[in-house]
């Protein structure tokens, strides 16, 4: 069981949750750098902070991770559609990110400055954290967190960040505890066209 939901959101009408639920929202746009600060300012926490989409149902494996999770490491796992197939493309594709709570270097956080939910951003925040000295993994072959939307959503061309991407093959949780270089998070570009 988590000991505390903080929840981020867009909306301040949010109020409806158990007292373990804290909105911490301001009415704005939520961008990868408010998780970042968070956990930053809570970095002598123990366990794990985690960032989700609000259409993604966390697979319950996630509370395993409190105790076993190193610093320095980045887990930005793919979804598993309500067909019980994993995401298209899941290597470019992440909706949930996993960190121990840390000090995060401030270059993280003024890299981070953009906003979830834009295609490309999951493997821009995973760069940033690379450029940080953090390792990426995408353990969704043992952790199965399930999208629940049911229709697909709309991405155009020119909404898409460009640059330095970080791609992450699928993995296991075995794969990190050995520290398969083969599994981590490799460094791409992709220029707009």
């Amino acid at each position: 069981m988590f000991d505390h939901v903080v929840l981020f959101g867009e909306s301040k009408n949010q109020t409806n949750y158990k007292s373990t639920f804290i909105h911490s929202g301001n009415g704005n746009r939520l961008k990868f750098s408010d998780f970042l600060e968070f956990i930053n300012a809570n970095r002598f926490a123990e366990g794990v902070a985690v960032l989700t989409n609000s259409d993604i149902k966390l697979d319950t494996k996630i509370i395993e991770l409190t105790s076993d999770l190193e610093k320095n490491i980045l887990l930005a796992i793919s979804r598993y559609e309500l067909s019980n197939e994993l995401a298209e493309n899941p290597s470019m594709t992440q909706d949930t990110w996993i960190l121990k709570f840390q000090p995060i270097h401030f270059s993280a956080i003024a890299a981070t400055q953009f906003f979830l939910g834009t295609p490309g951003c999951e493997l821009r925040f995973a760069e940033a954290l690379y450029a940080a000295g953090f390792t990426v993994y995408n353990p969704c072959l043992s952790i199965r967190n399930t999208h629940i939307q049911k229709t697909p959503s709309q991405h155009y061309p020119d909404e898409r960040y460009f640059g330095a991407y970080i791609v992450t093959p699928p993995c296991y949780l075995e794969d990190i505890k050995n520290r398969d270089n083969s599994r981590e998070g490799k460094l791409v570009y992709l220029r707009r066209p």
